[in-house]
């Protein structure tokens, strides 16, 4: 986490070898430490993501014990809920994989997230809308321009936006 956190550029062998320690420690892990290797993985876009899986199980049995006797969950903080939408995004779309969450928990994680929504998410989202109403062909989550990701581009050699990640609108023309 600390490392994906500052940008640093990990290895996949690295990141393979952390993996490896980190799933034979992980019932030592606190919900949030796992929700933040899951992260890690996310944004790392790591090719391998059924090395995520006993981390989701595991996400997934400490949610199923915070269920009280009337069924309610004790909440999981908005934050560690958005991160795990970010890596159920990564999981579902990217390495299009099946949901491993309930859910309750798929919900809670998407409006932590949209709640979260900074104004320039809500403008750019207003703005694919718009440009899909003129007949623009808008992509999401995509990857171009040397494996980068970008949640929507128009034309890869005109316009890419990242919404959820780093806030920024690239024009390859002035690249």
């Amino acid at each position: 986490w600390a490392l994906a956190t500052i940008g640093y550029k990990i290895e996949p062998a690295e990141l393979s070898a952390i993996l490896s320690k980190a799933t034979s420690m992980l019932e030592e892990f606190k919900v949030q430490e796992i929700v933040n290797i899951l992260w890690t993985l996310a944004f790392f876009n790591c090719k391998d993501a059924d090395a995520a899986v006993p981390f989701f199980s595991e996400v997934t049995e400490e949610y199923t014990h915070m269920e009280n006797s009337e069924g309610d969950f004790k909440k999981l903080p908005t934050e560690t809920l958005r991160q795990l939408h970010q890596a159920l995004l990564w999981y579902n779309k990217e390495r299009t994989k099946d949901s491993l969450f309930p859910p309750k928990l798929r919900k809670e994680c998407l409006l932590a997230t949209e709640r979260g929504q900074t104004k320039l998410q809500k403008d750019v989202l207003k703005t694919v809308e718009w440009l899909e109403s003129l007949g623009l062909v808008v992509v999401d989550e995509d990857t171009h321009c040397n494996q980068t990701e970008y949640d929507t581009y128009i034309d890869p050699e005109e316009m890419s936006v990242e919404v959820d990640g780093v806030s920024r609108i690239i024009d390859s023309r002035t690249e």
